[in-house]
């Protein structure tokens, strides 16, 4: 049997180009591939709102029971222009050397695992 398989660049094309879109991501593991066929949804010039589950050590059959495309999900975010917010620990701001750190065998710093991406800040607070 054959699945169909179309990238999210294909469904979106040029659609709402001149709007702010949100995009919810929960595809139990596979975001790296959803990312991976939305690399010009994710460098239009107005970036979408991202809101992705990104499980980080649950559910992970390696031998360190640790997510695999971790460091890659988030790297591609950060490498267009994105900054990376935890929903569960009141919108703190996830910076790279976190997840690095997390993913070379740290501890999990982070809450939980839903986290919004955006090229702004969110939770109503000033950033800068």
């Amino acid at each position: 049997m054959y699945v169909p398989i179309i990238k999210l660049d294909d469904v979106i094309c040029d659609r709402f180009s001149e709007h702010r879109v949100f995009c919810l991501v929960d595809v139990e593991g596979a975001e790296l591939e959803v990312l991976k066929g939305a690399v010009n949804l994710l460098n239009r010039g107005h970036k979408p709102i991202w809101l992705v589950e990104v499980c980080i050590d649950e559910h992970f059959a390696t031998p360190d029971g640790r997510n695999p495309n971790l460091k890659p999900t988030f790297k591609m975010f950060y490498d267009a222009g994105y900054r990376a917010f935890s929903v569960e620990d009141d919108f703190r701001e996830i910076l790279m050397e976190e997840i690095e750190c997390i993913a070379e065998g740290g501890a999990n710093t982070i809450l939980g695992h839903n986290f919004i991406f955006s090229d702004q800040p969110v939770g109503g607070v000033n950033l800068n």
